[in-house]
């Protein structure tokens, strides 16, 4: 198996958790929570997590993470990362 094939795998598999997770309004906090906590070593601007956790819609997920908040980065940092 290639690379290509783990990756398209691995991406899939990933949608297919995330898809099928119910999220709740805890789980949403504890994100916020964790974000302000890591703000000083990702270099992200307290202001932006305020602006995402008080705008943020299930709906606009894609365009929150396309957005340039900070979710884009995070994201792909904890993907590469593993």
């Amino acid at each position: 198996m290639d690379q290509l094939d783990r990756s398209f795998m691995y991406s899939q598999i990933l949608k297919e958790i995330l898809s099928t997770i119910t999220f709740e309004s805890k789980h949403f906090d504890d994100f916020i929570n964790y974000c302000h906590t890591t703000t000083g070593k990702n270099g992200t601007d307290p202001r932006r997590i305020e602006v995402f956790s008080r705008g943020y819609e299930e709906t606009a997920a894609i365009k929150w993470y396309t957005s340039e908040v900070f979710l884009y980065t995070m994201l792909n940092e904890a993907l590469r990362s593993t």
